[in-house]
């Protein structure tokens, strides 16, 4: 419990850093002083743990003023909402999100040129920015666009500026004429990968039709910009929005499928190790956000404690992913796929072993025990866990949308049976579709067997153009 109480105060302090007019070196100053107080006083197990819970308090505060932005002429912030046309000049950085007649990218800006002076300086920053879809846009990508930098909108209902903060972009080019002067920069991995998740993706659309397709390519890739507002509408009322995203399921499937394929070969311990590489390989896919970190980490500290013969705690792991992830990114705390996937595994750490044991208590008063405990596995898997993840999720969703869906707790039990047969096969299709389209046909023609869980829609807009566009180029 040590670590959970150590991260409990380092987010504490995030949120403290955020509030409080106190400076970042303030929070330094305090977090030594902290320091040397629990070493001062460690023969005093409270005055020890009481100090050392202060310094975590103060050090998270200290992480989030070192993560805020210095803008200044060498930061491509610096030059927001200027009135003035400017030419940005950098990289794409992350796969592009294309959407229906356009696509965002995301630019590690390296030069701005002002038009009118036809002035240029290096800056860093990252900007997203607006791009037609004249060109097959890639990671990688030299990209240069003209056009006029704005500050992100902060709005009462919705930021879009914390929103971009959190993905550490502060500047923002709507409407802008882009060029492609070069390509094939970036990190080689990273491209290869994005290149794989473009292939597979038009591979998924051409086995498919929509919505089942785009719903597929949010389930197996994380790809959620074809899925229709009205379809996903569907999923927010009743809760089932989860559905959609990638999470620690996936993770799971992907770990359990190496071990499986490779510990014959390798042995139990060393076919961990295939397994973690097919994790982080994964996780990259699909484009490593939130909730995804957080079910990799604890997937990988799973696989870790399992390598040393040690026995995982999934307080523990859960709280080392908190301080893991915050420690790279402090403004994830406010991100609301980081906040229900840390609730969900929350929710199960403390509420699904209890509620196994008193259905198996419960079961016993009309069976024996040992019909009792077999009946609770399948009780337990898609009713109980259920319902433990929604006891912590719901108020958040609530809080976050203003909607409470009930029905939620009736929906949830009917589809998670279903889900892993559709992701199987959904997988297992794109996977050999991807290798010989003809080989994807019977395991697409299994899947679309499984009873869908939402009402047929028309054809997303997007479909057949922009949003497999590597099917079509």
């Amino acid at each position: 419990m040590p670590l959970v109480w150590f991260a409990l105060a380092w987010l504490a302090g995030i949120v403290a850093g955020s509030n409080l007019p106190l400076r970042g070196w303030q929070w330094g100053l305090l977090g030594g002083a902290s320091v040397l107080l629990a070493a001062l006083f460690r023969r005093v197990r409270r005055d020890r743990w009481s100090f050392a819970l202060c310094a975590a308090l103060s050090l998270g505060a200290c992480r989030f003023h070192l993560s805020e932005p210095r803008i200044h002429p060498g930061h491509i912030a610096f030059y927001n909402d200027l009135r003035q046309q400017l030419t940005i000049t950098g990289v794409v950085v992350e796969d592009p999100k294309v959407f229906d007649g356009y696509v965002k990218l995301t630019l590690a800006v390296e030069r701005v040129r002002s038009t009118p002076l036809a002035l240029a300086r290096p800056v860093e920053g990252r900007a997203l920015v607006r791009a037609s879809l004249v060109h097959h846009w890639a990671y990688g990508d030299w990209v240069r666009a003209e056009g006029y930098l704005e500050t992100p909108e902060h709005g009462e209902d919705f930021s879009y500026r914390d929103y971009l903060a959190r993905r550490r972009i502060f500047s923002m080019m709507p409407v802008a004429h882009v060029r492609l002067p070069g390509q094939g920069n970036g990190n080689p991995l990273l491209r290869t990968i994005y290149g794989m998740r473009q292939r597979l993706l038009g591979t998924l659309y051409n086995l498919f039709p929509d919505p089942e397709a785009s719903l597929l390519a949010g389930i197996l890739l994380g790809i959620e910009t074809g899925i229709t507002p009205e379809v996903r509408d569907d999923f927010d009322r009743t809760g089932t929005t989860h559905i959609i995203a990638i999470s620690g399921f996936n993770l799971t499937l992907i770990a359990g499928l190496f071990i499986h394929l490779f510990r014959r070969w390798l042995g139990n311990l060393r076919g961990l190790l295939p397994a973690a590489f097919g994790v982080v390989l994964y996780a990259l896919l699909v484009g490593a956000d939130a909730a995804v970190m957080r079910a990799a980490i604890m997937t990988l500290l799973v696989l870790s404690a399992r390598f040393l013969g040690r026995q995982s705690h999934g307080s523990n792991s859960l709280a080392a992913a908190a301080l893991i992830m915050t420690a790279l990114n402090p403004r994830m705390l406010w991100d609301l796929g980081f906040q229900l996937s840390f609730a969900a595994t929350l929710g199960l750490v403390l509420y699904a072993e209890p509620l196994r044991k008193g259905s198996i208590a419960a079961l016993s008063h009309f069976v024996d025990q040992v019909t009792a405990e077999r009946l609770s596995n399948p009780l337990s898997e898609f009713l109980l866990f259920t319902v433990a993840a929604q006891i912590t999720t719901l108020p958040i969703l609530a809080a976050a949308t203003g909607r409470l869906s009930l029905i939620s707790l009736v929906a949830n039990p009917i589809i998670l049976p279903l889900q892993p047969g559709l992701m199987i096969l959904g997988g297992l299709a794109t996977l050999s579709g991807g290798l010989w389209l003809p080989l994807g046909r019977p395991a697409a023609f299994a899947g679309l067997a499984v009873p869908c869980s939402y009402p047929p829609r028309r054809a997303h807009p997007g479909a057949g153009s922009g949003q497999h566009s590597a099917a079509g180029r």
